[in-house]
């Protein structure tokens, strides 16, 4: 991922963490988000944006792997804009850093 890219990546988080600051709106709702979940990916994505910002590949988070949409689906949450926006960041995320390690990491 350029820097451009990673700068888009990081935006787009940003616009997520303001989401999940806020209370849900009922579409959000109507598609499973709960305010335990919102919670959650609040102090989540904290975490990524801090890990991608000081440039660390290593815990809590395996970026090459990464799949947000997993977590949602796990946790009931199957449709809607806050779920897009989430794969989408995870994609970009993801993308990157199997450029970054190479395929020789891959498992």
């Amino acid at each position: 991922m350029e820097d451009t890219d990673l700068t888009a990546a990081l935006q787009l988080m940003e616009k997520l963490l303001d989401a999940f600051s806020l209370d849900l709106a009922a579409p959000d709702r109507a598609h499973g988000w709960t305010d335990e979940d919102r919670l959650y990916f609040l102090d989540y994505f904290k975490g990524l944006r801090a890990q991608i910002r000081d440039g660390n590949s290593t815990s809590p988070y395996n970026l090459e792997y990464i799949n947000i949409s997993r977590m949602l689906d796990d946790r009931g949450i199957a449709e809607g804009n806050l779920l897009h926006q989430a794969a989408r960041l995870s994609n970009m995320i993801r993308d990157h850093y199997v450029e970054w390690f190479g395929s020789s990491s891959k498992a």
